[in-house]
């Protein structure tokens, strides 16, 4: 909705529609009219209580309409009208009238909220189409209405504000009817307090608030409106009275996040796809280094060991060439484990970080404590896995690289929901918030992110550092 209370509403049929507002007394005195409504009537400076709506009616509409208006002060029903305006031009407009019964200000006041449609004897001039068809058109009115005083009390409301929020329309005037049904009301992601609902800003600034608000109801429903609260100001000077129209955009809001998530999931799909290509490459280098590279250096050192040098000289380059070339087969043995991924279908999880955890025991430099609970019965993908086992072997590489640390804590624990790897060390530590991310971090971080996991971060300069990892366990495999 715009802030004077005007906005171009689609129905059904596609084509806009101009909607119109207005409060009159039974003798057609007008006390509030939207901006739309004055502007089609040229009344730009209007002054409340300066006009009467019927000198606006042709002749013969009057009288019905008078007629209307007396039936709902009897009845106290909603009523449906149509007028023609006049000023030049005739506009057709069907009325959603109330009465507005409670309130000293309100009392014998009625609230007209209409929109401009074609008229009757014209239509068949413009659209082929049934008398059927144009009543389904001029009688649906997508906007809920609400009339209330000051203090949020309810004077009257049009039926489609009570099919927002699947209250009868009669049960819509109790007091506390809506609040029986708002849990929590939501602007820019922030659950507001009821002082700052747009209503009582409304009233307090003496201005039109505008706003897009998240409803959440203790059925549990969400619900997206556009809020619009119009201030009604008396001859005083002072707010005795809000309008509040409200647009429904809940399924244009879903279908949003709907899209969002799927496009999230796409972003996943194709950084788990290059993931798991990195890993392919990874593991394939991983075999060719043993299976070639480490052959043919493994043949080098036998062609040096056949030599016979013949002075001391010969003697230590040959056995400084077979040095260098045992240190090649051993690093390059190192570098083939850790490219290739264990098969975790034959090992599992815990049996694969046990086996890393004994390779950096045998060095004899940490003291290291593995801690886990059964993963039999856990539900988690081989990407995870994947995911898990990496992050370990880059933060135990970031521990013996920088950590100067004497002792590693291990944890690897499981329950219906999540899987949490925990890695902790006595050493040096570092300031969170001053260190950047390096590669190796970074890689952390983007492997938990894939799989909409969490990672926590806890260290300080000498009180060494823990990181703690999250990842959900699979609903089906």
């Amino acid at each position: 909705m715009t802030k004077n209370m005007t906005q171009n509403i689609t129905a059904n049929s596609g084509h806009p529609r101009t909607y119109y507002m207005v409060v009159i007394d039974g003798a057609g005195k007008i006390e509030y009219i939207n901006t739309n409504l004055a502007k089609t009537l040229h009344m730009e400076d209007y002054v409340g209580g300066s006009s009467n709506f019927f000198e606006y009616l042709q002749v013969a509409e009057v009288a019905n309409l008078k007629s209307t208006l007396h039936n709902i002060s009897i009845d106290k029903k909603q009523s449906l009208v149509e007028t023609s305006l006049k000023n030049g031009r005739s506009h057709w407009i069907k009325w959603e009238i109330n009465n507005l019964q409670n309130g000293v200000d309100t009392k014998g006041k009625y609230l007209c909220v209409g929109h401009e449609v074609i008229k009757k004897e014209e239509s068949k001039n413009y659209f082929d189409i049934s008398d059927e068809h144009y009543q389904a058109i001029a009688e649906d009115l997508s906007v809920g209405v609400v009339f209330s005083d000051a203090a949020g009390k309810v004077i009257a409301a049009n039926k489609y504000a009570a099919d927002i929020f699947k209250i009868e329309v009669q049960e819509i005037h109790r007091e506390g009817a809506f609040y029986d049904v708002i849990e929590s009301v939501e602007i820019n992601n922030k659950v507001i307090s009821l002082e700052n609902y747009p209503h009582f800003k409304a009233v307090e600034s003496g201005q039109t608030q505008s706003e897009t608000v998240k409803i959440t109801c203790y059925s549990g429903e969400k619900l997206w409106l556009i809020c619009n609260c119009k201030p009604l100001i008396n001859k005083e000077g002072t707010v005795h009275a809000v309008v509040t129209t409200m647009q429904d955009i809940t399924t244009q809001k879903n279908l949003e996040e709907e899209l969002i998530i799927e496009k999230l999931n796409q972003q996943r799909a194709i950084a788990e796809a290059i993931i798991t290509a990195q890993e392919q490459e990874r593991h394939n280098l991983g075999h060719e280094l043993h299976d070639n590279v480490n052959q043919l250096l493994t043949t080098t050192k036998l062609y040096l060991e056949m030599l016979h040098p013949s002075t001391g000289n010969e003697f230590m380059v040959v056995s400084k060439a077979k040095e260098l070339i045992l240190k090649a087969l051993t690093e390059i043995r190192n570098i083939s484990k850790m490219s290739v991924m264990p098969k975790f279908y034959e090992k599992g999880l815990v049996d694969s970080i046990n086996e890393v955890l004994e390779d950096i025991n045998i060095i004899g430099k940490y003291y290291i404590s593995f801690v886990h609970d059964d993963e039999a019965g856990i539900k988690i993908s081989e990407g995870k896995k994947t995911a898990l086992f990496r992050i370990l072997q880059e933060q135990l590489k970031n521990i013996i690289k920088h950590s100067n640390a004497k002792t590693i804590k291990v944890k690897l624990s499981f329950d219906s929901k999540c899987i949490t790897l925990s890695v902790k060390d006595d050493g040096v530590g570092f300031d969170t918030t001053s260190k950047s991310r390096g590669i190796g971090l970074s890689n952390i971080y983007d492997r938990t992110n894939l799989y909409k996991g969490t990672i926590m971060l806890n260290s300080a300069p000498g009180e060494g550092c823990q990181m703690l990892v999250t990842i959900p366990v699979d609903e089906k495999l």
